[in-house]
């Protein structure tokens, strides 16, 4: 299995991604899913392989940004 490959504009700093970065990720990880959905048949191993580790990043970049968000707002609320 290939190690999954980081979005080429690197590692995102977090607390400091923008929502119109955010944004263009969720779009972006919602494009893959639907192409891959769509070319499901005809994507095969290392191809197919490497296009879910980029989701899985995108993912994974998102759900982090959501959690740090929330624990901004609760710590702002105090």
């Amino acid at each position: 299995m290939h190690t999954p490959v980081r979005p080429a504009w690197g590692d995102m700093n977090i607390p400091h991604q923008d929502l119109e970065s955010i944004t263009l990720d969720a779009e972006n990880l919602y494009n893959l899913l639907d192409l891959m959905l769509l070319s499901s048949e005809k994507l095969r191993g290392e191809q197919l392989e490497r296009l879910l580790a980029l989701a899985l990043n995108l993912s994974d970049d998102l759900q982090q940004w959501f959690r740090q968000e929330y624990e901004r707002r609760e710590n702002k609320s105090d």
